[in-house]
């Protein structure tokens, strides 16, 4: 194979590679800030989330039990 053969199928596989990780993919990222904890909308917990200052959880919303607090959020 040609040497430009091959730099151009090299760099192709790289772009493709690149665009497919940042438009396919998803990223991870923290639910809250730091200095902020995740609650949830009480009794009924399917209906929502919000963040809060660590300590504070407003009426209306409850801390998640221990265990199952989310750590991360897919982002797509």
């Amino acid at each position: 194979m040609h040497p430009a053969t091959v730099r151009r199928t090299a760099t192709a596989l790289v772009v493709a590679l690149v665009l497919g990780g940042t438009l396919g993919g998803c990223s991870r990222e923290r639910v809250c800030p730091r200095g902020e904890e995740q609650v949830r909308s009480s009794p009924h917990p399917e209906d929502g989330t919000a963040c809060t200052d660590d300590g504070v959880v407003p009426e209306g919303f409850e801390t998640y039990p221990p265990g199952e607090e989310p750590t991360t959020v897919y982002v797509g």
